[in-house]
């Protein structure tokens, strides 16, 4: 392991942890038969880029038409979410990463019985989300946290009532993690700025450097817990 600072810092992220939980389950579901990937609001494409090295067909879902571009200059079959409707393929895995806390809850169900209805029979559905604490409002675009219980709530035998409605379909949960993120001082003014505050900033810097690589050395054990990853398959 490199021990230099960005590299430390780097690897101690929760989405690293997550990275390799996906790839593992896109390894073991994959077989002679199995074929498309698809993935919803695939960003830089680092989870299309993974499909191809596993011998997936990599299809993405984007609403950024830079990332579109990008993603099918590499040879991957990305669409524009307003064209939805023209993929006419089934997959048999689905990655929606964390995209499902940027919904409002009257969005939620109609968009995953979209994906849902894509997914082939034996195929796998994967979710990602963050956990509600301080670092969910850290980016501004989230709206709420969800949680497994949610999906269950109304994809899966929950039998209260609920005023959304239910979806006429049912997913079953194979498996789930909670995954943890570093500890990191933020709430701090030497966080933030340096100026005039080099001691203070430089004894952020070595907690921070000593937090990540107690997290890497533990394997993600010593942390906060940030976000819940989720293997479900549909009924």
């Amino acid at each position: 392991m490199k021990l230099g600072y960005s590299s430390i810092i780097g690897k101690a992220h929760y989405h690293n942890i997550e990275f390799e939980i996906i790839a593992k389950k896109l390894r073991d579901h994959k077989t002679a038969s199995t074929r498309n990937f698809l993935d919803v609001g695939f960003g830089r494409g680092k989870y299309l880029d993974l499909a191809k090295e596993l011998d997936y067909l990599p299809n993405g879902i984007e609403v950024n038409q830079e990332y579109i571009e990008k993603a099918t200059a590499k040879g991957y079959a990305c669409h524009h979410l307003n064209a939805l409707t023209e993929i006419s393929i089934r997959f048999d895995a689905i990655l929606i990463s964390h995209v499902i806390e940027h919904l409002k809850p009257e969005e939620l169900v109609d968009v995953l019985e979209t994906y849902i209805q894509m997914l082939n029979s034996d195929g796998i559905l994967i979710i990602a989300s963050p956990l509600r604490g301080e670092r969910f409002y850290y980016d501004i675009t989230h709206i709420r946290p969800y949680y497994p219980q949610s999906i269950w709530h109304s994809f899966g035998g929950n039998i209260e009532e609920l005023s959304l409605g239910r979806s006429r379909s049912i997913l079953e949960l194979k498996d789930i993690y909670f995954v943890r993120d570093c500890y990191r001082t933020r709430n701090f003014r030497s966080y933030y700025i340096n100026d005039g505050l080099g001691f203070a900033s430089s004894i952020l810097k070595i907690t921070n450097y000593l937090l990540a690589a107690l997290y890497n050395i533990s394997g993600s054990r010593i942390g906060i817990r940030a976000s819940w990853l989720g293997i479900y398959t549909k009924k």
